[in-house]
């Protein structure tokens, strides 16, 4: 394999890496939401989903 494709190859998988960081990080803020009757900014606490990221969650739960 060339290197270009090589690159462009672990880009997608890097990209696919941090799509599935973030579902699976909804996902767990949404079950802690309705299991656990936490705020959405407790279950973040928990979960040590830093502060600059926590308005990209908050948006995603909106929806």
């Amino acid at each position: 394999m060339c290197d270009y494709s090589k690159m462009v190859e672990d880009r997608g998988i890097a990209k696919g890496k941090a799509q599935g960081v973030v579902e699976g990080l909804l996902s767990a803020l949404k079950k802690m939401i309705a299991n656990a009757n936490m705020t959405p900014e407790q279950a973040m606490n928990v979960l040590d989903i830093p502060e600059k990221e926590r308005a990209m969650y908050t948006a995603r739960l909106s929806k």
